[in-house]
């Protein structure tokens, strides 16, 4: 269905909210909605991909975080907004910055070093994060942030390899979880002791067929 400016002007915030987080949603009624007095209006806005660039440039300066984070999370976000976001006041919004995959790989590489562990976190999950950033995140002290480059498709198979023997389940579970994980690890985490590592073989498509997992009931 679509909607017309006419259309949103006797609707419920929660309505509006409905209607700005939709694809299909037309430029200019996420103009109109872009200027809500609600700021859950206003950040579903931010988060639309079909929000024109201008809109998203002028919600950068809003004065609520949310709205401010959402526009950090889209990808259509000009660059030069990421890298101010990118030293933010605010560390959840920096956190969306190291999320979003198009945010300069030298703000990436920055924020690698962050001391905010869900910051690195993010930058591990970042498909765009370079190859020797990401094996040092595999790497890091917090397990958290193990797992999260663990459960990037764009680590090397041999970093998986190192990162299958983790003493943490939760880094395990996503190396049996990813793709690029050899066969052979994989026929070896069937045999963990962890049953949530077992089951993540069960998601990866790679896992060999009539592979014997054995799980509760």
């Amino acid at each position: 269905m679509s909607y017309i400016v006419g259309d949103i002007s006797s609707m419920t915030d929660e309505q509006k909210v409905d209607i700005a987080c939709l694809p299909e949603t037309s430029k200019e009624v996420l103009i109109e909605l872009s200027s809500s007095e609600n700021e859950e209006v206003r950040a579903s806005v931010g988060m639309n991909w079909n929000t024109p660039i201008p809109i998203l440039m002028e919600l950068s300066d809003d004065e609520n975080d949310e709205v401010r984070g959402a526009i950090a999370s889209n990808e259509n976000t000009p660059q030069d907004i990421l890298i101010k976001f990118s030293e933010d006041s605010n560390e959840e919004i920096i956190v969306w910055v190291a999320y979003n995959e198009s945010t300069p790989k030298e703000v990436l590489i920055k924020l690698s070093q962050s001391h905010n562990e869900e910051i690195r976190s993010a930058v591990a999950n970042n498909w765009n994060t370079p190859e020797d950033i990401l094996e040092k995140l595999s790497e890091d002290n917090s397990a958290e942030v193990r797992a999260w480059a663990s459960f990037n498709w764009s680590l090397r198979p041999e970093l998986l390899v190192k990162l299958s023997k983790d003493k943490d389940e939760t880094v395990r579970a996503w190396v049996a979880n990813n793709p690029n994980t050899p066969k052979k690890i994989l026929i070896e985490l069937s045999r963990d002791e962890s049953e949530n590592v077992r089951e993540y073989l069960l998601n990866n498509w790679n896992t060999p067929k009539g592979l014997n997992i054995k799980l509760s009931d």
